[in-house]
């Protein structure tokens, strides 16, 4: 991964945690009418955690390269 990436990953993921956290508190329909409307916003809080999650296990992978097991 090139180092500009590694640079702006976490923040992309922050502003999407952000962003998908204020899109399902305004566009989710599910807990105001029990139905979906397919608005999208659980899928980009999806797809921001996973990102987290994968970004996470890289770092923790590099980390722990050279120690012994």
């Amino acid at each position: 991964m090139s180092p500009k990436i590694t640079k702006i990953l976490p923040w992309a993921i922050g502003a999407g945690i952000a962003g998908s956290h204020i899109a399902l508190s305004s566009n989710c329909s599910l807990p105001k009418q029990g139905a979906c409307t397919a608005c999208g916003s659980c899928v980009i809080a999806l797809a921001t955690l996973s990102g987290w999650a994968w970004y996470k296990n890289q770092q923790q992978d590099k980390e722990h390269f050279f120690v012994e097991k």
